[in-house]
């Protein structure tokens, strides 16, 4: 089972980084690369296995024409940073923004073609359509980064709570995807807390899944309550022995969860 690293941009937040939108997190691997590699290294020291670039928002939509060197700066801070035999996952975002679907452009596919090359130029493992609400869109997204080569991974979100897809509509995109070729299909960035029936739509497709579920409360970036940090604990580890295949924490967890997290998920049983 793959151990995803946690989120990036609530914990540049978290450190005192100012994340303006559109790019939010994506000026940092230029502004700030040594807070960036220090996250990094914090998530490596947690036990992650895989991990995630920093290049959700490393987009011409988010940084115009800057959105080629911060994407190659966010891999080549990642690569330096993590272990030589770790996977390293390309984030590849919705044109728009991931919690409006309404906005999806119908010229997707051709924008994420050019995204994907780009993360593949730049030397990514694979690539992580990350953060998709909009069921056409993930699709696209898949197709676009599958031309590539590499091994594609795709993560739906029905938002921070579980408003934006269903997860019987979660299940047929995941299908879609599948058939267009990617390799693994997860649900991220939703309140871990409201995870478990998406979780299961997955676990019922019969191929690879996983899931990298928020922190809830939206996304604030003080470490969990004991109690709540058991919770996650048992799901996490109920979805281990159900077969995940990848594993994580997304918007408002810290490497200090994920290091808690680890030391369940290394247990065996």
């Amino acid at each position: 089972m793959h151990l995803l690293d946690g989120p990036i941009g609530t914990e540049l937040a978290r450190r005192g980084v100012c994340l303006p939108l559109p790019a939010w997190s994506a000026n940092a691997n230029l502004t700030h690369p040594d807070i960036v590699y220090d996250i990094v290294r914090d998530y490596v020291a947690a036990g992650a296995t895989s991990f995630i670039t920093n290049t959700f928002r490393t987009t011409p939509t988010s940084m115009g024409d800057e959105w080629r060197r911060g994407l190659i700066a966010a891999v080549q801070l990642s690569r330096s940073a993590i272990p030589p035999t770790a996977q390293l996952l390309g984030s590849l975002a919705p044109v728009d923004d991931c919690y409006r679907p309404d906005l999806s452009p119908p010229d997707a596919e051709d924008r994420h073609r050019v995204v994907a090359q780009a993360l593949a130029d730049a030397g990514v493992d694979a690539i992580l359509c990350e953060t998709f609400a909009h069921p056409g869109e993930a699709v696209a997204a898949v197709r676009a980064s599958v031309a590539t080569g590499l091994p594609v991974w795709l993560a739906l979100t029905p938002g921070p709570h579980a408003t934006l897809m269903s997860p019987s509509a979660l299940r047929r995109v995941g299908a879609e995807a599948f058939e267009a070729g990617a390799k693994c299909v997860l649900v991220n960035c939703v309140d871990h807390r409201l995870a478990e029936s998406y979780v299961q739509a997955l676990a019922s497709l019969g191929g690879r899944w996983g899931a990298y579920p928020n922190a809830g409360e939206d996304f604030g970036v003080v470490p969990l309550h004991r109690a709540r940090r058991a919770g996650l604990a048992k799901r996490m580890v109920r979805w281990r022995d159900q077969g995940a295949h990848a594993l994580g924490l997304c918007c408002g967890f810290t490497p200090q969860d994920l290091a808690r997290l680890a030391v369940r998920l290394v247990k065996r049983g």
